[in-house]
């Protein structure tokens, strides 16, 4: 046995009390018996008032045996299972031990009381089983156990439970439960994009799960009405299902899908939903070469979308002008068609507004179109180089350069024979070194400025170059010669050449020249500079070798033919072959299959870029990234049927390449936030808006409307509880207003309100509950007749003494009052000298004096009272 104090700290007025006692008797000093005797009673009371306010108790022993029986009487669980086993446990257990039953579901509720032998007759009414909240009928069960006693906790649950890591004061032991082995199949969840515009398909993700396979239906619906239904087979496990839904109508729409098998044993989670907001129509700028409309704008027109087509000349020079739209389209534009401020504020558009940005392949982008180290290049998802190029087929490539009197003409300040020699210079940047390059200038006759050689040196090869200069007349033929005598003596897959010319031929008979060079695989490009150019012949002459004919114009275009022809010519970044694209992410290739393609644009995708969809070789076909505030993609085939002829006949291909519009639109600016969770919605509204009087109509997954006020908990959060807590899908509109009735504010939104996660099938054993009885002193037990079978201790137990302490008190009390009443003095002998037995005469009789001043008052007053018991006494 021990003492103990719950607050000693009230012990510290007692010396204070002492001190004050002692310091007031000092100054006045009692001397009668009764007065002292009075002092030590009140420090007696005094003491005990202080020991009943520190919390005074003993610690004792205690043989008392008490333990609780904890019934998992959730969904997931058989009733009559869990109810035997109950009664096996109590009717096992000892005489001498007093068990109360608790039972648990969402919530954990008391069925018997401890000290009641009342049969447990099952599920209460009322009694909700959406959960396993085992963690809180732990805690009541030990807040409910008395203290002191030799206590224990008995569980009989399936383990799918929930619970927390809390030490435990009372042993617990655990029963578990076979876990059911139900057919079931449900929907474990539905994604959808959280905003689209009117008009644009969307996709949308089902996944299910089931215990064991069968037939069943999956039925998906739109704002309450039906939009698709699909058999299907399902297996033991996971599956996913994609389906492609078109938004027909603007607002918030809350899209659902269930699942119907037969022979499903639980219903509450074969449905599932999100919501989706849908916008007003988008319109997108899209940027054409040529004022005929495109195949890629005639689809988007027809998918819903608001189209407005332009020539690059035309595009905004300014990020503001793009306001008006939601994305952009370059329909495989040349870099050379757009000038800077223009380039500058497509940027500014992706990466500041959050616009988004597709850009389409073809025969005048990407490497093509000049792109290669510009900013538009730095806006896509990939990289102008080629992946693996050295093990690309080796080429070879002569340039034959005119460089007569004519090409001394020019404008701007800059000749052709300038233009010419940057364009050949250029050209050779394209080159690797398994490549052959060489580069032969004429006039009357032909020279090799620089020998055909591997590209190993392009510094020096580009420096010989610049030594051209012009003069003299035009003849073809020599020079061809040359070149077709050097490209029959080299290995290399391509051949080929390209003639620059701003003249006639002064001579005859390089038509035969070009023909055996095309018999012997070797192609040929013509370019014409200018006006004087004879451009029937070197049409010709291109068509024989198998090549195109450039009609330059402004000279400063040579450059730019120059590359592009020599990336054609390599079969690195112009890739004609046919192939059928391999899904690599689903983000924007949800279709079961894909035609093929002839053709493509060699790429290498960045690091931060997501690739969807890639050649036989790996390289990106369609890939997109985050680009600022936007979003970029990129198809690195066309769309005009040179390479995609299998694509644009697709059926799926009105869906596909709008889709990738779709991908980049950006999201629509909200007025706020809306939650629904717990019963309570919550609107969060913008930041500077005003504040007013809130009220939100919500539509219940029934289909019907519930109009509710809100109330203004902060300056920007608005919450109004007690709503209906149903699994489902909600749409919630929100109007704020303004004193004068002005409204302030609109917010569509919605929430979906899962079904309990005791209908998940995919819920586990929590693997704590089996630990729980080992930490806690319990153990685990497959007989129910051991569940409260606990070790048998000698508890201690603090029992207070503050209720004894006032009795005390008030005995002590009545004590001091009855010695001061009673006479008990005269019982007691005498002390000090011998009083004269006549004594003193009566009061009446002496003569009355005014007490001394100088004596005491407490001594006057014991000195009369010794002369009134002295009268007693006589």
């Amino acid at each position: 046995m021990s003492l103990d104090l719950t607050a000693p700290v009230w012990l510290l007025l007692f010396p204070a009390a002492v001190l004050a006692a002692f310091l007031i008797r000092a100054r006045h000093p009692v001397r009668s018996r009764k007065g002292k005797l009075s002092f030590w009673l009140h420090l007696l009371m005094v003491l005990l008032c202080v020991l009943a306010m520190s919390g005074l108790r003993v610690r004792t022993g205690t043989t008392e045996h008490t333990g609780w029986l904890l019934l998992d009487l959730s969904d997931s669980v058989n009733e009559e299972s869990v109810m035997d086993m109950a009664r096996q446990a109590l009717e096992a257990a000892d005489d001498d031990r007093s068990i109360g039953v608790i039972g648990f579901g969402r919530e954990a509720q008391v069925l018997r009381d401890m000290h009641s032998d009342a049969d447990v007759q099952g599920v209460p009414a009322g009694f909700d089983r959406s959960g396993s909240d085992l963690a809180g009928a732990i805690r009541l069960a030990e807040a409910l156990t008395p203290e002191g006693t030799s206590g224990g906790i008995a569980v009989i649950s399936d383990g799918l439970v929930s619970l927390d890591a809390t030490q435990r004061t009372l042993p617990v032991n655990v029963c578990l439960l076979p876990q059911s082995d139900r057919r079931d199949a449900q929907v474990s969840r539905v994604t959808a994009p959280a905003d689209v515009y009117e008009g644009n398909r969307f996709t949308v993700e089902v996944q299910l799960d089931a215990t064991s396979s069968g037939k069943a239906s999956l039925v998906l619906s739109l704002g309450g009405e039906q939009a698709a239904v699909r058999e299907i087979s399902l297996s033991r496990g996971s599956s996913t299902y994609v389906f492609e839904l078109e938004a027909a109508t603007t607002g918030v729409i809350a899209v659902e899908a269930r699942v119907i098998m037969a022979g499903d044993e639980v219903r509450r989670n074969d449905a599932g939903g999100t919501v989706v907001r849908v916008t007003g129509r988008p319109t997108v700028l899209v940027v054409e070469n040529t004022s005929a409309q495109g195949a890629f704008s005639q689809m988007l027109e027809a998918s819903g979308v608001h189209v407005r087509r332009v020539l690059p000349a035309q595009m905004p020079e300014s990020m503001q002008d793009y306001q008006g739209y939601q994305a952009v389209v370059l329909d495989n534009v040349d870099h050379d068609s757009i000038n800077e401020a223009q380039e500058r504020a497509l940027d500014g558009c992706v990466r500041e507004l959050g616009r988004g940005l597709c850009v389409l392949g073809g025969d005048s982008s990407y490497a093509l179109g000049g792109y290669r180290g510009t900013l538009l290049e730095s806006m896509l998802p990939v990289d102008i180089q080629v992946r693996n190029r050295m093990n690309m087929p080796n080429a070879a490539l002569v340039l034959v350069i005119d460089k007569s009197g004519s090409m001394l003409d020019g404008m701007y300040g800059f000749t052709r024979i300038q233009m010419a020699r940057e364009a050949a210079c250029r050209a050779l940047e394209v080159l690797s070194e398994k490549d052959y390059a060489g580069v032969i200038a004429f006039d009357d006759a032909g020279k090799w400025v620089v020998p055909l050689q591997q590209v190993t040196d392009i510094a020096a090869m580009q420096e010989e170059v610049s030594t051209i200069r012009a003069g003299g007349g035009t003849a073809f033929f020599t020079p061809l010669q040359m070149a077709l005598a050097a490209l029959e003596s080299v290995n290399a897959k391509q051949k080929h050449v390209i003639f620059l010319t701003d003249g006639e031929a002064g001579d005859t008979g390089f038509e035969s020249l070009v023909m055996e060079m095309a018999e012997k695989g070797i192609t040929l490009t013509s370019v014409g500079v200018g006006d004087g150019v004879n451009t029937p012949v070197l049409s010709q002459l291109a068509r024989i070798g198998k090549g195109r004919f450039y009609a330059a114009g402004p000279f400063d275009n040579l450059p730019k033919i120059f590359v592009k022809e020599t990336m054609r010519m390599t079969e690195s970044y112009v890739q004609n072959r046919t192939f059928t694209p391999a899904v690599t992410d689903p983000a924007m290739t949800a279709f079961a299959g894909f035609p093929m393609l002839t053709g493509y644009l060699g790429t290498t995708e960045k690091a931060m870029a997501t690739v969807s969809l890639v050649s036989d070789r790996d390289d990106p076909i369609l890939a997109s990234w985050q680009y600022g505030a936007g979003k970029v993609v990129s198809w690195l085939s066309d769309v005009g049927g040179a390479w995609s002829a299998p694509f644009i006949g697709w059926t799926e291909a009105e869906r596909f390449f709008p889709g990738l519009v779709s991908y980049v639109l950006p999201s629509v600016e909200r007025q706020g936030e809306i939650h629904l969770a717990d019963g309570v919605l919550t609107y969060l509204a913008q930041e500077g808006q005003a504040a007013g009087t809130a009220q939100a109509e919500i539509l219940l997954p029934d289909q019907t409307w519930q109009t509710v006020t809100m109330t203004q908990v902060s300056g920007r959060r608005y919450q109004a509880t007690g709503l209906p807590e149903d699994a489902g899908s909600y749409v919630v509109h929100v109007t704020v207003t303004d004193p004068d009735g002005n409204v302030t504010a609109r917010a569509e939104g919605g929430d979906v309100i899962r079904y309990a996660e005791e209908y998940d099938l995919r819920r586990q054993q929590d693997t704590r509950l089996s630990g729980l009885s080992e930490t806690s002193g319990g153990r685990n037990v497959e007989d129910p007749a051991q569940l409260l079978q606990f070790p048998q201790t000698d508890s201690m137990a603090y029992r207070s003494m503050q209720s004894l302490l006032l009795w005390a008190l008030l005995a002590v009390l009545l004590l001091e009052v009855a010695q001061k009443r009673l006479h008990w003095e005269s019982l007691l002998p005498e002390t000090g000298k011998t009083e004269v037995k006549t004594g003193p005469k009566p009061v009446w009789k002496q003569k009355k004096t005014s007490p001394d001043k100088n004596q005491p008052r407490g001594e006057i007053t014991d000195t009369l009272y010794e002369q009134m018991q002295h009268r007693k006494r006589l």
